[in-house]
């Protein structure tokens, strides 16, 4: 069989890879549209592509301009796929059909031909994704694209030349346009769309052992998202998924000195991440800027790396889990010139973050970056009731998922927004003129006691 007629033929012949079953039932299909679910591990990125590597020698071998267009929920994740499709074509026998690799702004491969295959992010409401057009377009962990970039950036990108479009992406929740697109192939409902599961099982090359291992580290209902590709309904999730993709990756700017920042910082030494988020609180919406794991390090080190963030965001406001030892970082902060809040967490105060974050995620008031460890987070963060009635909230319990960026974005927030207000001035019967929103929040101080320097703050917009 002609191996540019058959991808599984030319994996094997030309890239040097045999596809497990499942990867050869995905890549012998030919529908306009492929949905893709993918467990961990389970070869997903590697059949995007050899499909991708295989599409451009089927273009140059014809003589044939092709246009391929990689997109992902961020530009590293895009640059992961780029980067697995330029070392399968420099290390087979195609290598010699490279003319140049771009890494900037945005990377870029160009093949003999006029055979390009180029990388955009769809953050930024897809504003990268304007304008260009292309014969295929890849869109790599869809379910965290945001179903209207997909729906009013991305598919008319193929609708010239009636191109091809894959869909590829670990499960999103129930009622999201990729699971919408998946089960419309799945169906048979529409004949231009098919789509597959690869689960993790379903690799042969990889460990058995360690993906039943994987039960006892995680939760029952992560497993089966991320090793077993199944889409669920959300149940006790306090953000709503739709919510989370449709703020994530908004347009962001620069923070620095000229910028108004908050920093929210939830420590932790080893166990738990120690999670470090900054909001610029300069305009609205809400822009979360900045997103770090600081755990491994001494608390003195990360005390020094939350001041140095605070300096380089023009002396950004610290809010930090100030419960148990939490006091203790909180003197250091201050020792380093820091302005710092200390949270102590009860489980009002906990229910109160959290709940402030979620208000803002649902009416769109926060854009979040396109982080996947943060947006994982929020996922799968759960109220539960306690028999005594008490809501706990966090990470599912029983597997090894962590809350921590959750926690330090919600203590950015709450810097911002500053603690609600129980009582008004104008509960307390005073005169009118003492009554407004600007005069409460010149109470608030900052550093030594002296009045918070952000006093003037359109805090309510």
């Amino acid at each position: 069989m002609d191996r540019l007629d058959n991808a599984a033929v030319f994996a094997e012949t030309v890239l040097g890879i045999v596809p497990h079953a499942g990867q050869a039932r995905y890549l012998l299909d030919r529908h306009p549209t492929k949905t893709l679910v993918g467990g961990r591990r389970s070869g997903k990125t590697i059949s995007l592509a050899i499909e991708i590597a295989f599409h451009a020698a089927k273009a140059v071998h014809a003589h044939r301009p092709f246009r391929q267009l990689l997109v992902a929920p961020g530009i590293d994740q895009a640059k992961l796929l780029i980067a697995a499709v330029a070392r399968l074509i420099r290390q087979s026998p195609l290598g010699g059909l490279i003319e140049a690799e771009f890494s900037s702004p945005f990377p870029e491969l160009r093949l003999a031909g006029g055979v390009l295959i180029f990388v955009r992010a769809a953050h930024e409401g897809g504003k990268h994704l304007r304008g260009h057009a292309a014969d295929r377009v890849v869109v790599d962990e869809a379910a965290y694209v945001p179903d209207t970039v997909i729906e009013e950036a991305i598919m008319p990108l193929l609708a010239d030349v009636g191109g091809e479009l894959v869909l590829a992406s670990t499960p999103s929740t129930k009622g999201s346009l990729f699971h919408r697109m998946f089960e419309r192939g799945r169906s048979g409902t529409d004949a231009r769309v098919s789509s597959f599961i690869i689960r993790s099982a379903d690799n042969p090359y990889i460990d058995r052992g360690y993906v039943e291992g994987q039960r006892a580290e995680i939760t029952d209902r992560q497993f089966r998202v991320e090793y077993g590709g199944e889409f669920l309904d959300q149940t006790d999730a306090v953000f709503r998924w739709d919510h989370v993709v449709r703020c994530t990756g908004g347009e962001q700017v620069e923070a620095g000195a000229h910028r108004r920042c908050v920093i929210g910082w939830d420590p932790a030494l080893k166990r738990d991440r120690s999670g470090v988020a900054i909001i610029d609180a300069t305009g609205k919406p809400l822009r979360c800027v900045h997103v770090e794991d600081i755990r491994g390090r001494d608390f003195v080190e990360q005390v020094q790396r939350v001041a140095e963030l605070a300096r380089l965001h023009g002396g950004a406001k610290v809010v930090v889990d100030g419960t148990g030892q939490g006091a203790v970082l909180v003197e250091l902060l201050r020792r380093q010139g820091c302005w710092v809040e200390g949270v102590t967490f009860t489980t009002a105060t906990k229910a109160e973050i959290v709940t402030a974050l979620a208000v803002a995620i649902e009416n769109g008031g926060i854009i979040l970056p396109p982080n996947r460890d943060l947006l994982d987070e929020l996922r799968f963060y759960e109220a539960r009731a306690k028999p005594s009635g008490r809501i706990e909230y966090g990470a599912p319990v029983g597997g090894r998922i962590h809350d921590d960026l959750t926690t330090a974005l919600a203590l950015a927030l709450r810097g911002v927004q500053g603690p609600p207000q129980a009582r008004t001035f104008a509960d307390a019967g005073l005169l009118p003129f003492l009554t407004s929103s600007r005069g409460a929040k010149t109470l608030a101080v900052g550093p030594d006691g002296l009045p918070d320097r952000w006093s003037s703050w359109p805090w309510d917009g």
